[in-house]
């Protein structure tokens, strides 16, 4: 899955245009021209507008082989794309927050879309017919209005800046900032830059900014995203060494394969693929065209087909040339044969093809259904496999924390109060109410780790640890050599007790001394369903390993 880049070839700006451009068409069956809505399957959500800004991108730009450049019928579907948006504002210029899955989330100028329609505007002004132009102009004026009056009124009443600093209003202060360009609206780009300040002020050291006591770093590539927005659209603040933090955070914090580090994430969960956002605010530090080569190619080579604004604006303002002097250099952050780090309370350690993370970032259970528990420590990904021990956090599920506490006087506890790293050690130790568990990597090999687990339990406590483990759906999972069993939506439990046990799935092996429970499929909750639904595809199986007063316990996982 993840592997060197080491010597490969750096790509060039046409070629990563070219495949820019195929994904977007690609994309053109799912355009309904009587509403000029872009469908997802028999649904629709407000973002899938968004295209019309990379419809906007491909259309403006000559490269080889791009046939739709200044193409008529590409800005006809644009218009109409801008259309749809328009029509289903409100008469506040608010639209419906609506999802593919036909929930409802109540009206929102939403941010994404109102960006995006403003930068197609912007591009495409002097194309447009006047009638199209005038209702356009109309309605992003509303919108961003709106977003002005809201974003005062936030500044009104805060006091203190972490109160108010958060991904949207961080992007909607990007967006306020180019709208105040494109309208003449000086008073709005005062109080864009009060926000961009605030924003700066509260980025944690380490390059993340907090959400919900902690990091996430898919939300943290939104921050990243919209300051580097605002630095191309000449704001007035000085955003560059926060995107230089940021760079770092996101150079420790990405898998070898693209994938983002799912275990210090405290809003959403694993997800397999690369994602072109925040890689235009990255370009803007020394060693972040590495990164977006890195991520570029591997999104080329994995099949993934980047069609989002994101990764248009990237092109749009890329500083990428074809320069014989960098078209042979390895472009890649991914060629460090061995890493070790402690960052954001974490121990790191990438070496021999594995990426162990070993977190120990703990905080308090949140209300808001969009901070999850931070409960789950331990993430362990191997570049044959991809990961196998993580998948992220989860909300009131207690089998998804790495330390579940129940003790003899009946206190129930499952989401750690404090954490600390000993990186020197590979430890991290968690606790929960009056009890410590210690997690140890206390082997790395070219085809082996071996994780450690001890508790101070005591008799009458009841104490285990929690790991969620990746299956792949259609594949067999092998108990202590017997016939396998296909992974498929059917509730699997395997329980042992005492002696030595093998569970092999894919090219790994887990073995395991002492008794142990598996559960699958375990379901986490899903912030963004309106029932807090998941999919198979999110689903994890769950190893359960009770703990003993005195003893520890190990796990081994091995690349077969």
């Amino acid at each position: 899955m993840g592997r060197s880049l080491n010597g490969m070839r750096r790509l060039t700006r046409a070629e990563v245009s070219e495949w820019f451009a195929r994904n977007v068409e690609a994309e053109f069956h799912k355009f309904n021209p009587q509403t000029g809505l872009f469908m997802e399957g028999e649904g629709w959500a407000v973002t899938c507008q968004d295209i019309m800004l990379s419809m906007a991108i491909v259309y403006l730009q000559d490269f080889p082989g791009n046939r739709l450049y200044q193409d008529p019928t590409l800005l006809e579907m644009i218009g109409q794309t801008g259309d749809g948006l328009r029509n289903v504002q409100y008469p506040d210029g608010k639209v419906e927050f609506v999802k593919v899955d036909g929930s409802k989330w109540g009206p929102i100028y939403m941010p994404w879309s109102m960006y995006h329609w403003l930068e197609t505007y912007h591009l495409l002004a002097s194309e447009l017919d006047e009638g199209r132009k005038a209702s356009w102009q109309e309605g992003l004026l509303l919108a961003f209005e709106g977003i002005h009056k809201e974003m005062q009124e936030s500044l009104g009443n805060r006091s203190a800046a972490d109160q108010v600093v958060h991904n949207i209003p961080t992007w909607n202060a990007m967006a306020l900032n180019r709208a105040a360009t494109v309208f003449n609206q000086p008073n709005w780009k005062q109080t864009a830059d009060t926000m961009i300040q605030l924003t700066l002020e509260v980025q944690h050291e380490d390059g993340f900014w907090p959400e919900y006591h902690g990091p996430t770093t898919l939300y943290n590539l939104v921050y990243t995203h919209a300051l580097g927005l605002y630095h191309h659209h000449n704001g007035g603040i000085d955003v560059l060494p926060a995107l230089e933090r940021a760079l770092r955070f996101h150079e420790h914090f990405t898998y070898p394969d693209g994938s983002r580090v799912e275990t210090i994430d405290g809003r959403t969960k694993y997800d397999t693929n690369p994602s072109p956002m925040g890689l235009v605010g990255l370009t803007l530090s020394p060693g972040g065209e590495s990164y977006a080569q890195s991520m570029i190619r591997l999104a080329m080579e994995r099949g993934v087909q980047w069609k989002a604004p994101h990764m248009a604006q990237l092109l749009q303002y890329w500083k990428a040339d074809d320069d014989s002097s960098a078209a042979d250099q390895a472009a890649t952050l991914f060629d460090e044969p061995a890493l070790e780090a402690e960052l954001a309370s974490c121990n790191v350690i990438k070496q021999q093809g594995w990426y162990v993370c070993l977190s120990g970032f703990s905080a308090h259970q949140v209300e808001s259904r969009w901070g999850q528990d931070r409960q789950s420590f331990i993430g362990v990904w191997n570049e044959l496999t991809g990961l196998i021990i993580g998948g992220g956090n989860s909300k009131n599920q207690p089998e998804w924390s790495t330390f579940e506490l129940r003790t003899a006087e009946g206190e129930h506890y499952y989401v750690p109060h404090t954490g600390a790293v000993h990186a020197s050690n590979h430890e991290i130790q968690l606790t929960c109410g009056p009890l410590t568990l210690t997690t140890r990597l206390i082997k790395l090999e070219a085809n082996r780790v071996q994780l450690e687990f001890v508790a101070d339990v005591a008799d009458g406590d009841y104490g285990v640890v929690h790991l969620p483990i990746q299956l792949l759906l259609n594949s067999p999972l092998i108990f202590n050599d017997e016939a396998g069993t296909r992974i498929t939506e059917q509730a699997l439990q395997r329980k042992e007790e005492q002696g030595s046990h093998t569970i092999r799935h894919g090219s790994w092996q887990l073995c395991i001394e002492g008794a142990y429970r598996l559960d699958w499929p375990s379901y986490p909750f899903n912030p963004y369903a309106g029932d807090g639904a998941a999919h198979l595809e999110e689903a994890v199986a769950i190893l359960t390993l009770p703990l003993m007063e005195g003893r520890s316990r190990r796990l081994s996982l091995q690349i077969t």
